[in-house]
């Protein structure tokens, strides 16, 4: 981009006639982009062995997500071909990364930085694409755009919780098993494969409206633990403040 701006500003200091000379800083300037374009997707898998083999190694991964979602997506002129970067840089961080660094403030910092200057702010010619990106990640989650988080924050917070509440022995796996479902897995994979994610409807009416909304918040919180890393206790907690 910045080559692509100096490349323009030398074209306006040569005559007018010659067409060569400045069809040749057009190339100059298009076949250097493509050199350090080049250099960004080495130093992105460069940086990826680093992280698979040292992954408590945090700053080459704050690094390379940094990377990411900053240098490498602007170098992209469709908004889609950003966010992939954008989200890759995320990705990195909060679905790898923090794994392995659960506790690591680097990895945090980096991670909130991402979410609230990258897509909170207006920098970025693309942000409205961000954030409608970022929506509709949560909707195909929560499948609404105004969760009950007490209702989601009430229900069990791990699988172990939810199947103590719902033995081998509930009505539950017994309307699932009619459904074809055998098990939870089975269950929660039907549930998350469908966008926005959703129950089978005919479990509704075996269940009933009470008994399938406290499945149907657990699925949903379950899932945005899984997908978002978000745990919708803490989000209450903060909404309240």
């Amino acid at each position: 981009m910045f080559v692509s701006v100096w490349t323009s500003y030398l074209s306006e200091l040569v005559p007018e006639k010659d067409e060569k000379l400045i069809t040749n800083l057009d190339n100059l300037s298009k076949k250097y982009e493509l050199v350090l374009l080049s250099n960004y997707f080495e130093m992105v898998q460069l940086a990826s062995w680093i992280t698979k083999l040292q992954p408590r190694f945090a700053g080459a991964t704050a690094y390379l997500a940094w990377n990411m979602a900053y240098n490498i997506s602007v170098t992209c002129s469709d908004f889609a071909d950003r966010w992939r970067w954008v989200n890759e840089g995320i990705r990195l961080i909060r679905d790898r990364a923090l794994i392995y660094n659960p506790e690591d403030p680097v990895l945090y910092k980096e991670l909130a930085w991402i979410f609230q200057h990258k897509l909170g702010n207006v920098l970025d010619d693309a942000n409205l694409l961000y954030k409608n990106r970022l929506g509709m990640q949560m909707t195909n989650i929560l499948a609404t755009g105004t969760p009950d988080w007490e209702a989601l924050a009430a229900a069990p917070k791990s699988k172990e919780e939810f199947l103590a509440l719902y033995p081998a022995d509930h009505k539950l796996w017994q309307a699932a098993a009619e459904l074809g479902y055998k098990d939870f897995p089975q269950l929660f994979l039907a549930f998350k494969n469908v966008v926005p994610a959703q129950l089978p409807d005919a479990l509704a009416a075996k269940l009933g409206e009470e008994e399938f909304k406290k499945v149907d918040n657990f699925m949903r919180a379950e899932l945005l633990r899984e997908r978002m890393k978000l745990e919708p206790s803490k989000i209450l907690e903060l909404d309240k403040k």
